[in-house]
């Protein structure tokens, strides 16, 4: 088992930095990549490994709407660059995100459209070495 996303979390220093990563980034990503391996699982012919993604798929859900509901009442709105600006360095939106991006679920998480629209359209600045 990996624990890339536990050993992130230490590097979120407030309650907004971690819902912004955890639950509106990194689960929020999940929306995406669970049906994914779900599909791979299945052609490979492990029913059952593609029914633990697809239960991880539907609990991802309520996590992305529990953290963009906090994220909301803490900072007023879901502002795609408010939202940006509490992911912890190097992180960006570049990793937060599966394609093509699930906008149906992160609708129903209660993500703005305006939101999943500068998710997908995100490309990091080729200066840096954001992940």
């Amino acid at each position: 088992m990996r624990d890339w996303f536990w050993k992130r979390v230490p590097s979120c220093e407030t309650k907004l930095s971690f819902v912004s990563l955890m639950g509106m980034g990194l689960e929020g990503a999940n929306l995406e990549h669970a049906p994914v391996f779900a599909a791979r699982f299945r052609a490979v012919g492990d029913e059952a490994g593609a029914l633990v993604q697809e239960r991880v798929a539907r609990e991802e859900l309520a996590h992305v709407r529990i953290a963009t509901r906090w994220f909301t009442r803490w900072t007023g709105g879901c502002d795609f660059a408010r939202w940006v600006a509490e992911l912890p360095a190097p992180l960006s939106p570049w990793l937060m995100r599966g394609k093509p991006i699930a906008r149906k679920l992160r609708l129903r998480a209660g993500m703005p459209d305006e939101f999943i629209a500068a998710l997908a359209a995100y490309v990091p600045e080729p200066r840096g070495r954001a992940v």
